[in-house]
């Protein structure tokens, strides 16, 4: 198995997706500390259904490239920011 370096996919990303990025990474849920996902997809609930369709499915790119962790505890799914990812985070958040 070679350990090279996989780069990052997405190109661009929904407004709200970064704006669920960017309520992570202010309130400091990176690593362990997370948000459940209830939490998370309550703040894009009053977007249009395709928006809204549009948001998830750009959240689960954003699971698969491992930029955001999904942790399970008492309290169900959490998200976090993947600290090995920081760098990539920012730079979807600021495009």
């Amino acid at each position: 198995m070679t350990g090279g370096t996989q780069r990052c996919k997405m190109k661009s990303i929904s407004e709200a997706t970064i704006a669920i990025l960017r309520r992570l990474l202010s309130q400091k849920k990176i690593g362990s500390h997370g948000l459940p996902v209830e939490v998370c997809t309550r703040w894009i609930k009053n977007l249009s259904p395709k928006a809204y369709k549009i948001a998830l499915k750009d959240l689960e790119q954003c699971k698969k490239e491992k930029l955001v962790l999904t942790t399970y505890g008492k309290l169900g799914k959490h998200y976090s920011i993947n600290p090995r990812k920081l760098k990539k985070v920012y730079e979807l958040i600021t495009q």
